[in-house]
This record gives structure tokens, sequence and C-alpha cells, in this order.
């Protein structure tokens, strides 16, 4: 270890086509629901994040291949640091916190 610095390890890159591909998603929803004996709807998080990246990554950073292990297509997404992206998502962000709080729905519990 040289510098304080943690070493390399490279497991993100052959990682991330699987947690992002909509066929593996697939795969193992149904596979998860199965076990279960019932629709794992918790998983519909990481839907959400694959269907998110899909559109939020360009070809110059990680672009998603959605369709792996059958295809290595992949879409030219608007880059989520963009600028005027990112404050549209956080600004959205912000609309949404603020409604759940006016709902109640954002109480704290203290017990």
């Amino acid at each position: 270890m040289r510098g304080g610095h943690l070493p390399h390890v490279g497991l993100g890159v052959p990682l991330y086509p699987a947690g992002h591909s909509l066929i593996v998603f697939l795969l193992v929803f149904g596979v998860t629901s199965l076990v279960a004996r019932r629709v794992v709807l918790e998983l519909l998080g990481w839907l959400s994040h694959i269907l998110i990246d899909i559109f939020t990554h360009s070809f110059r950073y990680y672009a998603t291949r959605f369709l792996w292990p059958v295809s290595d297509y992949r879409f030219n997404g608007i880059p989520w640091w963009t600028p005027w992206f990112w404050c549209c998502t956080y600004g959205a962000l912000a609309i949404v916190y603020f409604l759940l709080w006016r709902k109640g729905w954002l109480r704290a519990s203290i017990e």
C-alpha cells in the first residue's frame, strides 16, 4: 500500500453489465418470486435504477448495456452531471421531499 491509498479492486467493471441488465434483473426477479412464493416488489428499486441509468449515462461514461448478455446495445443518454440535468434532478427531489413532508408522510419517529 503506497501513499495511504487502498489497493484498486477492479470488480466494478465486470459486474456493472450484469447489475444493469434487464435480462439479469428479470431472471433474479423471477427466481426470487418463485422461491418467496410471492411477487418480490422490493426488487423494483433495482429495476427503476436500471431504467434511470439507461437514459442518464452517455457513451463517454458507462453507457448501460441493458440487454446484456444477449446484446451490447447501448443508448447514448444525457450524462447526469450535465448542469441543467443535475439541477432538474435535485429540484425534482426537493419538490417530492417537500410534498411528502407537507402530506405528513415524513414524520420522525422518536421512540
